[in-house]
């Protein structure tokens, strides 16, 4: 009897020592864009304006969330619970289309699902889209942004 006694306790410490500490769940995040300050009284743009999809790349175009420590903002990092809901060019697409319809800036603001020969066109590039740890915190965005008038053919 002492014998099984013996091999529970082992087989009990074995299987402690497989045991893994519990995972954290995952978060997801949104981006969001305030409401305007200011709504134009008249359009600055007649007809259509299409915000066309954002173009990202690299770390910028997937969901994990990119961190830098603000001594050393060149080493990019990713956390790994922590997500965006969609990818950000997606979500940055949607802020601008949410936040030129309210500002009142045309006399429409669609996106290119809606198929329509727009007026003109907003077409950007998501460029950094950084949180900053560290001794100076904060995040850091970039995008490169055009406005194409698509009757003239000009930017």
């Amino acid at each position: 009897m002492r014998q099984w006694g013996w091999i529970c306790v082992v087989i009990a410490l074995v299987l402690a020592a497989c045991a893994q500490p519990e995972v954290p769940p995952d978060r997801f995040y949104r981006i969001e864009a305030p409401r305007p300050e200011q709504i134009m009284a008249q359009p600055r743009f007649a007809g259509a304006l299409e915000v066309e999809d954002v173009s990202a790349g690299g770390l910028t175009a997937g969901r994990a969330i990119v961190y830098a420590d603000s001594d050393r903002p060149n080493a990019l990092e990713t956390y790994s619970y922590h997500f965006w809901a969609e990818p950000p060019a997606h979500m940055v697409r949607d802020a601008l289309v949410r936040y030129l319809r309210a500002a009142g800036v045309a006399g429409s603001v669609v996106t290119e699902s809606m198929r329509l020969d727009p007026t003109y066109s907003l077409v950007s590039r998501l460029q950094k889209l950084e949180r900053l740890t560290g001794a100076a915190p904060g995040a850091v965005m970039e995008m490169e942004i055009a406005l194409r008038d698509n009757d003239r053919g000009k930017l």
